[in-house]
C-alpha cells in the first residue's frame, strides 16, 4: 500500500509541471444522492455531501459525507459513511477515482474504478461508475466487491445555498 502511495505522489509530481493548486471553497460542494449494487447481492441507497477540496492538473482531491441505506440488511449495515477521494481526469468525461472510506464503527474501505459523466446541464450533474471494492488492509478471504453505480448530484449553489 505504501508502494502504491509512492508511485501515485510520483506521478503527482511529474505530471503537475508548471500546474498551481486550485483550492475550492465549501460553497462548491454538491448534495449527491447514489443507488449502488455490490455484485455480492447488496443493493444500497447513499445520499450525502460530497466537495472536491483541491485540484493540481488532471488530479483532484475529495471527500464526501453521506447516509447509507443496505436494502438486504437494514438493521446492521446501514448508517453514516465518510470518504476521501483521489481522482485523475482522463478527459472531460471519464476520470480514474481511489477512495477510502469508513462507516466510522467499521474498518476502512478502499474503491478504485472508472467513472465517467452521464449529463451534466440544467443545474445538476448524472454520472456512473464501476469499480473494485476491498479492505483495508487488503485480506484474501474476502470475497471481490466489484460495484456499479449511479450519481445524481446537484451544487448546493442551485438550491440556493452559498
Amino acid at each position: 500500500m505504501r508502494f502504491l502511495t509512492l508511485v501515485g505522489l510520483a506521478c503527482v509530481c511529474a505530471g503537475a509541471g508548471a500546474e498551481e493548486i486550485k483550492v475550492n471553497p465549501i460553497s462548491q460542494a454538491s448534495v449527491y444522492t447514489k443507488i449502488k449494487y455490490n455484485w455480492v447481492n447488496r443493493w444500497q441507497h447513499e445520499s450525502g455531501l460530497s466537495h472536491t477540496w483541491a485540484s493540481l492538473g488532471r488530479w483532484s482531491v475529495g471527500s464526501n459525507l453521506g447516509y447509507t441505506q443496505t436494502y438486504d440488511d437494514i438493521w446492521t449495515k446501514t448508517g453514516w459513511t465518510f470518504g476521501v477521494t483521489f481522482i485523475f481526469k482522463l478527459d472531460a468525461r471519464y476520470s480514474l477515482y481511489s477512495k477510502a472510506s469508513t462507516a466510522f464503527l467499521g474498518a476502512w474501505k478502499g474503491e478504485h474504478g472508472i467513472r465517467t459523466t452521464l449529463y451534466r446541464g440544467d443545474g445538476f450533474t448524472i454520472g456512473a461508475n464501476t469499480g473494485y471494492g476491498h479492505a483495508i488492509p487488503f485480506r484474501s478471504k474476502d470475497r471481490p466487491s466489484w460495484t456499479i453505480g449511479v450519481t445524481l448530484s446537484v451544487p448546493l449553489k442551485e438550491l440556493g445555498i452559498k
